[in-house]
């Protein structure tokens, strides 16, 4: 009997895991491999709920709302999760604009969107920092190990210099970071 070994939780955890430990052929794959955009979108999903999660969390955890505000909580999680899911398209978005700007070689939108799919992975353990009481260090952390994930991967999956990949990701950051804070605003 035949197993598929590109479908399901495994292969998303192994997804995770290779983009987690930096793993240039994990990279290769997410340009090269086309038919595997929505087991990269889950890792997008995941995070978003985690990002979402520990929002709410340290809402509760710091007074922001009380536990017996469901209803706001309801908002928090879904406004929240709206927004990380919006920053990534802004991210892939700006992404692929500033390499056709400066005229970079050509990679398809999907190729991007599974790329930089993969630099949300560390996003899925946002929820730790509520939970140890330590969201500030962990937003922190996951923060750079994201952008770390994201040069990585457009230096390896498509040949950019280091330095392009590091300008690329940190502007493309910078541009669409304050859009998704301005999401939440008007939820808060």
């Amino acid at each position: 009997m035949h197993v598929q070994r590109d479908v399901g939780p495994g292969a998303l955890a192994r997804l995770i895991g290779g983009a987690l430990r930096l793993d240039g052929a994990t990279f290769r794959a997410a340009v090269e491999v086309n038919d595997r955009t929505r087991l990269h979108l889950a890792i997008v999903v995941l995070a978003a709920i985690s990002g979402a999660f520990a929002a709410a969390t340290e809402a509760v955890a710091s007074g922001l709302i009380s536990e017996g505000e469901v209803a706001v909580h309801r908002v928090l999680l879904i406004g929240w999760g709206i927004a990380i899911v919006l920053q990534f398209v802004l991210f892939v978005t700006a992404v692929w604009g500033l390499r056709l700007v400066t005229r970079r070689p050509h990679v398809p939108y999907l190729a991007l969107v599974r790329l930089l799919a993969l630099s949300l992975a560390p996003g899925v353990l946002m929820v730790l920092g509520p939970l140890f009481g330590q969201a500030p260090v962990v937003t922190a952390i996951v923060t750079i190990w994201r952008w770390a994930v994201a040069i990585a991967g457009l230096r390896v999956a498509t040949a950019a210099s280091w330095p392009g990949a590091v300008l690329t990701i940190v502007v493309a950051d910078l541009l669409t970071s304050p859009i998704a804070e301005l999401v939440m605003l008007g939820i808060r």
